[in-house]
């Protein structure tokens, strides 16, 4: 229910906020599109007279190329919906030869945003937004001057009447009669004389949306309300859970400290029966172990027998060879049990198959690394580049080769690095 009360509390204010925050919009779109408009009309008359007003012909023909040129494609056809904002109107006046007629045309355009939304209705709205160009002192003269500008007042209003829609209507006889006295009121008296304004809202029976502030102030004291409220429920429900807490676990204390004075004896009896059985199970398990213990102790005697009875390994040959003779080639010729020379140790498996491996001696190594092409390459890879200053060479994987009709064939190269 709370949760339900917030949310519609939360909704209302927003959608006040939100009312309030669009009627100003389309206000200002609204002044936006009459600037628009006056602009429009004004520039157009003034160049289909042909002539300039108080400067030379030149300077004329300045602004007659840039109204045909840029002026009147922008302004000729303005919408409300896609309407051009005041800035960008002033922007393009100002930038092409009519910086005089814009600045006032800015003048009014301020005075009429200047207006609190919140204070008025519909009419007074399109009221204040015409008097704001065609009662502006400074405004006049064009108005005056230039008939399409003071035609255009009628089908403004018009439009305006069917486009502020956001804008309350006044009904009721007291607000006609508001309205009607109101219209002796200047637009400088409603914009800067606060007497008047507060005089006009007392005269209105139907009033107007609550000024923004004030919808903060009470969006605010609605919240603190809330949260005082939650506050203070959260409190008491706590203190009653806390209660019923401590109640139950003062009967759970009672409760087993009764069963504890009942059963004390018979479980001081049942607790030395237990330990008894748990040193009887411990006996019989030590027994168990000691058995499994000699049994294994015996297997491993007449295992350790076994193996030294087992026959022994096959004779290993080793034989030492020259440089291959091509790649992947030695001649069985040249791999003898003699040492001396030679470059390759081999480990003959049976007659035609065996491992071999570099056999470094004192000068092996840096002889095999100054000539890599003729004794390591083809019969050995490597695992990293050529180091021509190490002092070993270190086979990491055997290769292998088997004999057939006098040469010894490489299947498998042996793995080298460095040292």
């Amino acid at each position: 229910m709370n949760k339900l009360f917030s949310l519609l509390l939360v909704i209302f204010f927003t959608s006040l906020t939100l009312n309030a925050q669009s009627s100003k919009e389309e206000y200002d779109k609204a002044v936006d599109y009459c600037a628009c408009k006056i602009a429009y009309a004004y520039t157009n008359q003034y160049i289909s007279n042909g002539r300039a007003e108080s400067y030379s012909q030149n300077e004329f023909n300045k602004e007659k190329k840039a109204f045909e040129s840029i002026i009147k494609d922008n302004l000729e056809h303005c919408k409300i919906e896609g309407h051009i904002g005041f800035d960008d109107l002033n922007t393009l006046l100002s930038d092409n030869n009519f910086k005089g007629f814009a600045d006032k045309l800015k003048g009014a355009v301020e005075k009429s945003k200047k207006v609190n939304i919140d204070s008025i209705d519909k009419e007074q709205a399109i009221k204040n937004i015409l008097n704001s160009f065609y009662d502006n002192e400074d405004f006049s003269q064009i108005v005056l001057k230039y008939s399409a500008v003071k035609e255009l007042k009628s089908s403004l209003k018009t439009y305006l009447n069917n486009t502020l829609n956001s804008f309350k209507e006044q009904t009721s006889f007291e607000n006609n009669k508001s309205i009607n006295t109101a219209e002796s009121i200047t637009i400088n008296e409603i914009n800067h004389s606060s007497s008047n304004i507060n005089k006009e809202d007392t005269n209105r029976s139907g009033g107007s949306l609550f000024p923004n502030w004030l919808l903060f102030v009470l969006i605010l004291l609605a919240f603190i309300i809330l949260f005082i409220y939650n506050y203070l429920i959260n409190r008491k429900l706590n203190e009653r859970i806390d209660g019923l807490i401590s109640n139950i676990e003062n009967e759970q204390n009672k409760i087993s400290s009764n069963q504890f004075s009942k059963t004390n004896n018979s479980s001081f009896e049942s607790g030395i029966n237990k330990k008894i059985l748990e040193l009887n199970n411990a006996i019989k398990l030590l027994q168990k172990t000691k058995k499994v213990s000699e049994a294994a102790n015996t297997k491993k005697t007449s295992s350790k027998k076994n193996k030294s009875q087992s026959s022994p390994k096959e004779n290993q040959i080793f034989l030492y060879a020259k440089t291959p003779i091509s790649d992947k080639v030695f001649n069985a010729s040249d791999i003898t049990e003699s040492k001396d020379g030679k470059f390759y140790k081999f480990l003959v498996k049976d007659n035609n198959l065996a491992e071999f491996e570099f056999f470094n001696t004192e000068n092996s190594a840096k002889r095999a690394l100054n000539a890599p092409d003729s004794f390591l390459y083809p019969a050995c890879e490597e695992s990293e580049p050529l180091n021509q200053n190490a002092n070993r060479i270190i086979t990491i994987k055997p290769g292998i080769a088997l004999k057939q009709e006098g040469k010894w064939i490489v299947k498998e190269k042996a793995h080298i690095t460095y040292e």
